[in-house]
């Protein structure tokens, strides 16, 4: 009986070490924006590409980042969307030099659907001398949720009960 015992612990141990191994992963995706020259007011959208096999739940993301690089970017005007959600203004004091500002998304991806793209939008208001938007990168690590394993479950559970039973064979004898 001993045997059996440690024989369906084992088995268990091994089943839950295979079925609960997670995949930390990190996707990053650039836009090549070459927006030179925008002045006056206006917006300008993108789509900024996600891995294509994200789906929040079961995927759960730890970090969330968008960088956007330019220069002569407009102190406090240009204020920046993600998905509809207002993200932060670009604040540049370093007019004459390349910048770049990070903003934090990762409450965006709370729940993602299967393939859906990041939709980005500044919007800029009043600028007098043109300012120039290079690029735009999101940096995204996330895990990678496992499926739930049926038949690794059924198994345990069909050896559990046999376990049980075995051992309540042996008591009645």
């Amino acid at each position: 009986m001993k045997k059996v015992i440690i024989s369906c612990l084992s088995v268990f141990v091994l089943l839950f070490a295979v079925s609960s191994v997670g995949n930390a992963l990190v996707f990053t995706s650039t836009v090549d924006l070459d927006k030179a020259h925008l002045f006056g007011s206006g917006t300008l959208s993108w789509v900024q590409p996600t891995p294509l096999g994200l789906e929040v739940p079961p995927d759960v993301v730890t970090k969330a980042k968008l960088t956007l690089c330019g220069f002569f970017i407009n102190p406090s005007k240009d204020k920046v969307y993600v998905n509809d959600d207002f993200t932060g203004t670009i604040s540049n004091n370093k007019l004459f030099f390349w910048g770049d500002k990070t903003f934090d998304i990762t409450g965006t991806f709370a729940t993602w659907d299967l393939g859906e793209n990041l939709d980005v939008c500044m919007t800029y208001k009043n600028c007098l001398t043109p300012f120039y938007l290079d690029t735009s990168t999101l940096c995204l690590k996330y895990d990678k949720g496992a499926p739930v394993p049926e038949p690794t479950t059924i198994l345990l559970l069909g050896s559990g009960l046999l376990g049980l039973a075995g051992f309540r064979k042996k008591i009645k004898k």
